[in-house]
C-alpha cells in the first residue's frame, strides 16, 4: 500500500475477479477495455476514515504469430486507472514466442481516499489492454485474475462491516 509505515493500519479487506480467455489479433482486434466496480461499505459505527486501496491485474498471455519464423516479437500494454489524482499502474511486456508457457504482465493502481464508512465508496477502474501492430501479424491469447485489497487506515482492525467488492461491469 501506500500511505507510510508509521501510520497504523487495519487487516487486508480482499476480493477477486477472473476472467475467460480473450484473444487479440494484430490485424483486426488490437485493443481491448474491461471496466471494474471497486465497492467499499459497511463499517459501524460510521465514521469518517481513510480507506488504502491497491488493485492488482496478473494477465496471462500467450504469443502465437501469425508465421512461425518470423523473430519480430510485438508489446502488450496493460493501464489501470483509479482516477484523475490516484496512482495509475502502466506496464509493458515484450511478448515471446513460446507454445509451452505464459507469459505474466502485472499493473497495480491505487487510491487513498476519504469517505464515510458506514456509506459506499466506488471507484470505476478500466482495465486496458493493447497489442502492439504494424510489426508483426499474429494473436495473443489472454486470460487475467484481478485482485482489490482495502484497509482502513488509523484502525487496527478491521471495522465491523466493512466490505470490499470487485463487480466486472
Amino acid at each position: 500500500m501506500m500511505a507510510s509505515a508509521e501510520t497504523e493500519r487495519s487487516p487486508e479487506v480482499v476480493a477477486h475477479h477472473s476472467s475467460d480467455f480473450l484473444r487479440l489479433t494484430t490485424q483486426d482486434a488490437p485493443r481491448v477495455t474491461r471496466h471494474f466496480l471497486v465497492r467499499v461499505s459497511g463499517a459501524q459505527p460510521p465514521s469518517k476514515k481513510s480507506v488504502e486501496v491497491e488493485m492488482t491485474a496478473r494477465i496471462s498471455a500467450s504469443w502465437t504469430p501469425k508465421n512461425p519464423e518470423h523473430a519480430a516479437r510485438p508489446w502488450l500494454h496493460a493501464r489501470l486507472s483509479m482516477g484523475e489524482e490516484e496512482r495509475d499502474g502502466d506496464e509493458l511486456l515484450i511478448l515471446e514466442r513460446n507454445p509451452v508457457s505464459q507469459q505474466v504482465l502485472e499493473v497495480r493502481a491505487a487510491s487513498f481516499s476519504r469517505c464515510m464508512l458506514n456509506e459506499v465508496c466506488e471507484w470505476e477502474v478500466p482495465l486496458e489492454l493493447e497489442l502492439q501492430t504494424q510489426v508483426v501479424e499474429g494473436s495473443v491469447t489472454l486470460s487475467w485474475n484481478v485482485e482489490v485489497a482495502a484497509r482502513v487506515v488509523d484502525a487496527s482492525k478491521v471495522p465491523e462491516g466493512f466490505t470490499v467488492e470487485l463487480l466486472s461491469l
